[in-house]
């Protein structure tokens, strides 16, 4: 998204968070969510010949934070163990990617006003990502919770998760 002169990007993280919450216990989310960026941002590097500025390991820590965030939801409000796919453990996984969602977006643009990336007052560029990144948001949500209803019912569907998520890319 365009904020001021600069670019600021966003996955959706949203729709990874519900699968890794559903996959494993809340306390691995932050983790798995940070070493997922380092891995994803490094082969990213390496395709393109750039380099990690430091500002990245504030990114990974904004990105472990709001999967915490998501993760702590998620499990404050299931009701069981394991989500099977059914609505009543559904709404407890879409609750967690909207705090994953809310959390990121407030956390990367107090980010990007520190490092003076833009200069508008914080709490308008939180309500522009909002507003902006929306859509995006319902569209990670979704396929995050296909991906969970497809996996309750077998863990052999987790093979078809890498070409989905390539061809929304």
């Amino acid at each position: 998204f365009r904020q001021g002169t600069r670019t600021i990007y966003f996955a959706w993280g949203e729709g990874a968070l519900i699968i890794i919450v559903y996959l494993v216990p809340a306390g691995w989310v932050p983790l798995l969510i940070g070493l997922g960026f380092v891995i994803g941002h490094y082969l990213f590097l390496l395709r393109t010949g750039g380099q990690w500025p430091s500002s990245r390991w504030v990114n990974i820590a904004n990105l472990a934070i709001s999967g915490a965030a998501g993760a702590l939801t998620a499990h404050a409000i299931r009701m069981g163990e394991r989500a099977d796919g059914t609505p009543r453990e559904i709404i407890p996984l879409i609750a967690g990617g909207l705090a994953y969602f809310l959390v990121s977006s407030v956390l990367v643009n107090v980010n990007a006003r520190a490092l003076a990336v833009i200069d508008t007052p914080v709490p308008a560029t939180i309500l522009r990502t909002l507003n902006d990144k929306l859509p995006m948001v319902a569209g990670n949500i979704t396929v995050g919770v296909l991906v969970v209803v497809l996996l309750a019912r077998d863990r052999v569907w987790l093979l078809l998760v890498p070409p989905v998520a390539v061809l929304m890319h």
